[in-house]
């Protein structure tokens, strides 16, 4: 296979690590020691790789990518860095990693986020764009290009993931779970937030439950929600899981031209009368699609609708091959065994090749086992898991649990999981959107592999203080083969656009 060598354009890649000194370089040998520290050296094009241990800090993010050029803000590769905002069994006064919301504001734009576990602070586990004087009516526009992606946010005072005002984001193979419960927050909270939302944005392959709203209202504590976009946005919620939350699984509330494909919801409505899938206001109804999406046993139904009667006015409404099967106590048996949090469909399931065909490429692939079940919470009764941190991490990373099961045959499921009952060889490769590189370590040549479209991407190989080494542009869409010769022994990082992997070169 050939390649083309140029001088790199990419930014730099830098390195934070608890053993390290912000006195350093920030690179793998010499690391700096704090986030924050790091965000601050951080310009267009750049990465920063954070590696494992606890890091008790908010992080807040003041500077944008540019439109070619992404900041990413990272795991390192097979790594699970913690951000911890506990303060003697408190919640830290903030987010964990929040875009910079006292004088002068600071609006971010062109940023990915991944592979964090967050947990203990008061205004969420990530918050980004905020403006408390923007009006959503107006289409106030505050950032463009969120990614947030391969993180655990837990036990959170206030919503989990929220992007405010920004258009085009992308929210993917997250957990979320036990937010909102905390009363000096003021709640109004739910695990995933996508609120004025502009453009295509996508929630896709997310797992979120517990989430709950604690304050008079009692309006929330939804898995997921996209609120106030009106027609500004295409909001696409496909593969998600929603379990056990105070409020709705998924939620619609003023906002036109939704997407709820192929998600499943089960036993939501713990805290107030929503159902598992709930629709407010008229625009909650305008160009929505509900496509092959499963609900089971929530308290309060399946399907409910405030402010006004929506289900009267379907023109421009698409419902296809939804199912319903039963309310609070009626437990259809559909799932594998709901007890370890398995929502995978029985061999035995009418669900499987029921669904209505879609142009999804792939299941959710969820791996159950990085959830586990607890005794019991200090908190509600109904607060049955929790994530398994310490599996996650025996993985590699929330990353390697998701392998999703391609959705391209002529039959389609119910629900978010593709049923099979055997690993096919393409199942035993990277995810859609996982790039891998073999032999690993490499002593003459590896091999760039990826299910998804790599050919014309660019590739930077960096070595282990940081500096890139070569630029290679891949020819071939799935598999690359590169002659290592040329590289001395060691340790090496190679950025294909948002993905950070690690090769050893040996002699």
């Amino acid at each position: 296979m050939h390649f083309s060598f140029a001088k790199a354009q990419n930014g730099n890649c830098y390195i934070v690590a608890k053993t390290g000194s912000n006195s350093n370089a920030g690179n793998i040998a010499h690391p700096w020691l704090t986030i924050n520290f790091g965000i601050g050296k951080l310009k267009a094009g750049d990465t920063l790789l954070v590696r494992e241990g606890i890091y008790k800090e908010t992080v807040l993010l003041s500077v944008s990518g540019s439109s070619d050029k992404n900041i990413v803000l990272k795991n390192f590769p097979e790594e699970v860095p913690e951000i911890n905002g506990w303060i003697n069994n408190a919640l830290s006064n903030s987010g964990g990693i929040q875009s910079k919301n006292y004088s002068p504001e600071a609006y971010i734009s062109n940023y990915v986020i991944e592979g964090f576990y967050i947990t203990g602070f008061r205004y969420g586990g990530i918050n980004i764009n905020w403006c408390g004087t923007c009006d959503p009516a107006k289409g106030d526009l505050k950032g463009i290009n969120i990614i947030v992606k391969n993180c655990i946010i837990d036990d959170c005072g206030q919503n989990g993931i929220s992007v405010f005002f920004s258009e085009n984001v992308v929210i993917e193979n997250n957990i979320v779970s036990r937010t909102g419960w905390d009363t000096l927050s003021g709640s109004w909270s739910s695990g995933i937030n996508l609120y004025a939302a502009h453009g295509n944005c996508t929630i896709n392959g997310n797992v979120s439950f517990h989430n709950v709203d604690v304050s008079k209202y009692n309006t929330d504590g939804n898995g997921f929600i996209v609120d106030l976009s009106y027609d500004h946005c295409t909001a696409s919620f496909t593969n998600n899981i929603a379990f056990a939350n105070g409020g709705a699984g998924i939620v619609v509330t003023k906002s036109n031209n939704a997407k709820i494909i192929n998600n499943t919801c089960y036993f939501n409505g713990q805290g107030n009368d929503a159902g598992d899938f709930t629709f407010a206001y008229p625009e909650a109804f305008v160009n929505t699609q509900l496509i092959n999406n499963l609900a089971s046993d929530g308290k309060h139904g399946a399907l409910k609708q405030y402010q006004g009667n929506l289900f009267t006015n379907l023109s421009s409404t698409v419902f296809n091959n939804n199912l319903y099967p039963g309310n609070y106590g009626g437990i259809a048996p559909l799932f594998e065994d709901v007890s370890p949090a398995n929502f995978k469909l029985q061999a035995s399931c009418s669900l499987i090749d029921a669904g209505h065909s879609t142009t999804l490429q792939n299941d959710i692939g969820f791996d159950y086992k990085s959830i586990k079940a607890i005794s019991k919470s200090k908190r509600f009764s109904w607060y049955t898991h929790e994530p398994d941190i310490a599996y996650i991490k025996s993985k590699g990373g929330l990353i390697h649990c998701f392998q999703p099961v391609s959705r391209t045959n002529n039959t389609v499921d119910i629900g978010a999981y593709e049923f099979t009952n055997t690993l096919t060889s393409n199942e035993m490769l990277p995810s859609k959107n996982e790039i891998q590189i073999f032999p690993n370590p490499s002593s003459s040549q590896f091999t760039i592999y990826s299910t998804s479209e790599i050919k014309n991407k660019e590739v930077v190989i960096y070595n282990s203080v940081g500096q890139a080494m070569m630029t290679l542009t891949l020819n071939s869409a799935e598999n690359n083969t590169f002659e290592a010769s040329s590289l001395s022994a060691g340790l090496y990082f190679v950025k294909i656009e948002n993905q950070i992997l690690s090769i050893v070169i040996r002699e």
